[in-house]
């Protein structure tokens, strides 16, 4: 049963960044983002599994970190909602670490790398200073379980600068088009399916 939200769509960071790593369609997003509706969880018996996975993955990083002189605040201290004027976007970063000249923010990944991985740091990184006192440098990091690989990237006043890999050229452009697609109403009607899936973006 779905009903229309009240308000503003309201909309995870985490659905936008697997629609622009090509991971998720447009529908989808805009549905969740407009309606309440029961979740029906498939194959519990594997989040379960990779919930313990990932908690160890962040229990590592963080006791790593503290080693390192950091302050460690964890998912639920680091969940934020940002409203503008169409939307509500909210995200809840695993891991925040700070010391003086430093704020890290760490989001921990168990399976295989995925472009979407980095576009949800990417959003983390732009949304962190407009809900939270961000004072020195602004650095982000996918930690990984395989390998235990790590990609890093750095933050300065005219946003992302570094990446371990290189940032893709457009960025900017493509999530302005993802934001745009899960947000319009089309007059309060859902889209047909067709209308709005999206593979991997161009």
């Amino acid at each position: 049963m779905a009903t229309r939200r009240t308000g503003k769509p309201y909309v995870y960071v985490t659905w936008l960044a697997k629609i622009l790593g090509g991971q998720q369609c447009v529908w989808k997003a805009w549905f969740a983002a407009h309606y309440r509706y029961d979740k029906f969880e498939e194959m519990a018996g594997d989040l379960v599994q990779w919930n313990r996975e990932h908690n160890e993955l962040m229990r590592a990083r963080v006791r790593e970190l503290q080693r390192e002189g950091f302050t460690v605040t964890t998912e639920e201290q680091n969940a934020f909602k940002l409203e503008g004027e169409c939307a509500v976007v909210a995200g809840k970063p695993d891991i925040v670490a700070t010391k003086p000249g430093i704020v890290l923010v760490v989001d921990g990944k168990t399976g295989r790398q995925r472009e979407s991985d980095l576009w949800q740091l990417i959003f983390y990184l732009f949304a962190w200073p407009k809900c939270r006192s961000v004072t020195g440098e602004l650095e982000g990091e996918v930690q990984y379980k395989r390998g235990n690989e790590r990609i890093s990237l750095t933050v300065g006043m005219f946003g992302v600068q570094h990446r371990t890999d290189g940032l893709p050229a457009t960025g900017a452009r493509r999530a302005a088009r993802c934001g745009r697609r899960v947000l319009t109403s089309g007059g309060g009607a859902a889209p047909a399916r067709e209308q709005v899936r999206m593979t991997r973006p161009g």
